[in-house]
């Protein structure tokens, strides 16, 4: 089978199952944002903060090594892959119960210490799993882990819209993080076809753990990133009642970020993430094991590596321009009026998802050749933009300057990654210099617009923003030479060689 006939198995049922789940997050999002103070929305994205803090901290990602591996196929390995997941989840969940009291206390919201110890129940549940579904995609067979995705996501939608009803206040989204791994996990079990067994294989256990450990570290460093800024403005009054205590005499009690200014940069990152969330599910899902077989033939890795960036760089440009010309007004229509604020601070976490964009085209590669260390490298210079967030903090800077620093740093991490895959692996920096210019460029002309100011209605600026978005396309097929053939790759379009 051609590389393209693998890719063309999966992409239609990955498609509409990311659609699915992000049209479900979203709505679901907006259903607890209208339902929910500011505050306490602010305070019910901490319960997200604290989880994902202590699950990357321990992920082994035995999902990935069991497509990654030759002999994941074999069923003693899925079963010891299945007591690994177990006894993490395990693990995990007697962390979050453990700290939830010092949760609370970070976070400044004593009154939420029993919603902090319910969040322990989920990742066990989670490690649960039967992971059929992972064995699946061994083979582009990815129908039954989208079904898992969308179902539980559909699910929680149902649940809060139903819940919202009778709860007025963030233990709301408690049951709705909860109710998510429930249907995971169940849905998982009910299209497995091998029983669902443990069993102890030291060789597979110590292979997991080498896999592993850079994962597990690249994974922390990963939720600094996406939730650092976050877990240090959730904090900020406690940080300012300790810098109070130990600079007395220097330290003035000014304002400093609170639940609301958390509220207003959790909605702002919630929405920017999502197509980026989208397309790591969808065209990094699909090339992740096509280039986990052709790990020994450079030549084809190198043509789906320069093609994929193209693609990849201006699906970031694209979705960059509707968050930088259009994402205040978008905010403002469907979530009120009193998020306005986060205009600023959506088109720079925008221009972010963008560049972080082509940076999931190497960590695919790097996945594929088993180089997680690499990955981890990458993500620590990443994690820089947490001291410019505690440097906004202190300062008592704009609120936009904290995405600002996330748009510095993600700059800094692809610089990495790429100068480590030429170091390492012989794949020339060069290689991605077009989809990296024309992506600098395409978000430049978009903050121009915008400084311009053609438009002041949101209706009129929303439009604005689609129609720059539509026209990146055209633009890469006439800059970037490998944009369409890889667009036809991706797609699955077959030609009529094999």
């Amino acid at each position: 089978m051609s590389i393209r006939s693998k890719l063309s198995s999966g992409p239609a049922v990955l498609a509409f199952a990311q659609i699915t789940n992000q049209a479900c997050v979203f709505l679901r999002n907006v259903v607890i944002v209208r339902t929910l103070t500011k505050t306490d929305y602010g305070i019910a994205a901490t319960f997200m903060i604290a989880i994902a803090f202590v699950q990357a901290s321990t992920d082994l990602n035995v999902g990935k090594l069991l497509i990654q591996a030759p002999d994941g196929e074999e069923e003693s390995f899925q079963r010891s892959a299945q007591l690994m997941r177990f006894l993490q989840g395990l693990f995990v969940s007697a962390i979050l119960f453990l700290l939830a009291p010092v949760m609370a206390q970070v976070f400044d919201v004593p009154g939420a210490l029993s919603a902090y110890r319910m969040l322990a129940v989920i990742p066990l549940i989670h490690g649960l799993t039967h992971m059929d579904a992972n064995r699946y995609q061994r083979n582009s067979r990815f129908g039954p882990m989208a079904l898992m995705e969308s179902g539980a996501q559909l699910f929680s939608l149902v649940l809060v819209c139903v819940l919202a009803q009778e709860i007025g206040d963030y233990t709301l989204v408690v049951w709705s993080l909860i109710s998510i791994p429930a249907s995971y996990v169940l849905i998982s079990h009910l299209l497995a076809n091998r029983s669902y067994r443990w069993a102890i294989e030291p060789s597979y256990a110590r292979r997991t753990f080498r896999f592993g450990w850079p994962l597990l570290l690249n994974g922390f460093f990963m939720v600094l990133i996406t939730q650092g800024d976050r877990a240090l403005l959730g904090s900020a009054e406690s940080l300012n009642r300790l810098l109070l205590e130990w600079f007395s005499d220097i330290w003035e009690a000014t304002r400093t970020f609170d639940k609301a200014d958390l509220a207003v940069y959790s909605l702002a990152l919630s929405l920017a993430i999502m197509p980026w969330q989208f397309l790591v599910r969808t065209l990094g899902r699909l090339l992740f094991p096509v280039m986990s077989r052709l790990q020994d033939d450079r030549a084809a890795l190198r043509r789906i590596y320069i093609s994929s960036a193209a693609v990849f760089a201006a699906c970031g440009v694209s979705v960059a321009a509707v968050f930088i010309l259009g994402g205040g007004s978008v905010i403002a229509i469907i979530y009120s009026e009193q998020y306005r604020a986060a205009e600023p601070i959506i088109a720079f976490l925008g221009a972010t998802q963008a560049i972080r964009m082509i940076r999931l085209t190497a960590t695919s590669l790097l996945l594929a050749l088993a180089d997680t260390e690499v990955l981890l490298y990458a993500n620590i210079a990443r994690a820089v933009s947490l001291l410019g967030t505690l440097g906004v903090i202190i300062s008592r800077m704009d609120l936009v300057w904290v995405a600002a620093s996330a748009l510095l740093a993600e700059a800094v991490a692809l610089s990495v990654s790429l100068a480590l895959l030429r170091r390492r692996h012989g794949f020339e920096i060069s290689l991605l210099f077009g989809p990296a210019l024309f992506s600098v460029a395409g978000i430049g002309g978009a903050f121009a617009l915008r400084q311009v100011g053609l438009v002041s209605e949101d209706l009129a600026k929303i439009a604005l923003a689609g129609l720059y978005a539509l026209l990146v396309p055209a633009v890469a097929s006439v800059v970037l030479p490998r944009f369409l053939p890889g667009l036809r790759t991706l797609l699955g379009a077959r030609r009529s060689q094999p």
